[in-house]
């Protein structure tokens, strides 16, 4: 349902976000990690530290959007800076009035595609891909 595949793992990312609060500590990146998934490739945080600028890192696969004209994403991993994943982690406090107010449709990539959009924040390609181990 709606609720098991979009609305707990958006509230999830609150929960993550009053953690990162609570502890009162500068990072300088932040990744979201499914902790059943695989890259095809070693993350070099050295080389992302320096272009956090550019915006939300994402792998290069598995993106979706159910709704033009927004981009696809990849909510299984991403990295940036601390400022910006925060701004990605108050997704759902704009979840109500998204699908409400906006009428995007309840579906966690395009939820995610629309808010980033929304807080203007950019995404960027990882060069490289994310696969999630399923039995």
């Amino acid at each position: 349902t709606g609720v098991q595949t979009c609305a707990l793992p958006i509230y999830g990312l609150k929960l993550v976000k009053k953690l990162f609060l609570s502890a009162n500590k500068e990072y300088d990146v932040l990744i979201k990690f499914r902790l059943d998934g695989l890259t095809n490739h070693s993350i070099n945080l050295n080389w992302y530290y320096g272009n956090l600028d550019k915006g939300i890192f994402m792998p290069s696969n598995n993106r979706y959007c159910l709704d033009e004209p927004f981009i696809n994403v990849n909510d299984q991993l991403y990295l940036s800076s601390q400022e910006k994943i925060l701004k990605v982690l108050d997704l759902f406090d704009n979840l109500e009035n998204y699908i409400t107010k906006d009428n995007v449709f309840l579906h966690p990539e395009t939820l995610l595609s629309y808010h980033l959009h929304k807080n203007e924040l950019k995404v960027e390609d990882m060069h490289m891909e994310h696969y999630i181990i399923r039995k």
